[in-house]
């Protein structure tokens, strides 16, 4: 019985360590998506519905771990065995893990393609990996619902599954990081982990190692359902980075290193000239410049 309450607490604390953890990273996801609201310029307006919605449901995410914290902290606290049942919520937080993990892949996936001029063999490579996380955790999340306990998961269909599905995150999480960083050292000689998606990664393979080593604690589910925040704001920041980084590439102090003209926009006129324009890596998006107004667009 010792055995058993001693496991019960370290649960316990790994469930209420990621819970406020979890409430944090709202919290900077919420500034984050402030700023980004006031901040997004002529972002397209599907962009700016699929931020808002990721937002909503990481939301929905804190609410319902709040509930299974109050659930076996406080509900069931006296009852050992209660503790080692699997509660509704579960299935519910994986899946919407996973609905907003395909946002937030679809979405750098797109910036990917957009920054490194069209490479779609890269861009299809994080689409695939991507809609295979998803796929995972649904399939995972759907056959959750059909068990009453913590046991079933470390049986070995629920390990392949989880197994899978966290080595293609690291995998999808390190491409994604790894084309960010070669395109913007090279273009800019910056190189932000948190912007890139790095941190991301290491939660990721945190998560995979605890449930390799103490897949009997809540550990690795706390850890789990932290990475829907670290990637929103993984893309967030960089999103928000667009301004200071323009800010610092239009300075006349500062030698702009361009990209390469993106192809297929020119159009010129009595009235004025629209044409493809070398940009700096500040930019971060294709842009084009309209010469007899003298401004930008910025396009997605």
């Amino acid at each position: 019985m010792s055995s058993l309450s001693d496991e019960v607490t370290s649960n316990l604390g790994a469930l209420l360590l990621g819970n406020i953890a979890d409430a944090v990273l709202v919290g900077v996801t919420t500034v984050q998506t402030y700023a980004y609201w006031n901040n997004r310029g002529s972002d397209c307006v599907i962009l700016v519905v699929l931020l808002s919605f990721s937002w909503i449901i990481n939301l929905l995410q804190l609410i319902l771990f709040t509930v299974t914290t109050y659930t076996y902290a406080i509900t069931d606290f006296a009852n050992p065995i209660a503790a080692q049942k699997l509660i509704w919520t579960f299935p519910v937080l994986i899946f919407l893990t996973g609905a907003s993990d395909l946002i937030v892949r679809s979405i750098f996936s797109h910036r990917v393609w957009k920054l490194s001029n069209r490479n779609m063999p890269l861009t299809v490579s994080l689409l695939l990996c991507g809609a295979t996380i998803t796929a995972l955790s649904w399939t995972f999340a759907g056959m959750s619902c059909s068990v009453s306990s913590f046991d079933s998961w470390r049986s070995k269909t629920f390990a392949a599954l989880l197994y899978s599905g966290l080595s293609s995150a690291v995998v999808g999480d390190l491409l994604i990081a790894g084309s960010l960083c070669v395109i913007l050292t090279r273009h800019l000689m910056n190189n932000a982990g948190i912007e890139t998606g790095a941190l991301t990664s290491a939660c990721t393979l945190a998560c995979l190692i605890t449930y390799a080593t103490r897949p009997h604690t809540f550990a690795y589910v706390s850890l789990y359902l932290l990475l829907t925040k670290f990637s929103l704001n993984a893309l967030l920041a960089t999103l928000n980075a667009r301004r200071g980084l323009r800010a610092i590439t239009a300075s006349p102090d500062v030698m702009q290193p361009s990209m390469p003209a993106f192809a297929g926009l020119s159009n010129d006129s009595a009235g004025g000239s629209m044409g493809t324009q070398q940009i700096s890596c500040g930019d971060m998006v294709d842009v084009r410049s309209n010469a007899s107004h003298g401004g930008t667009e910025v396009l997605w």
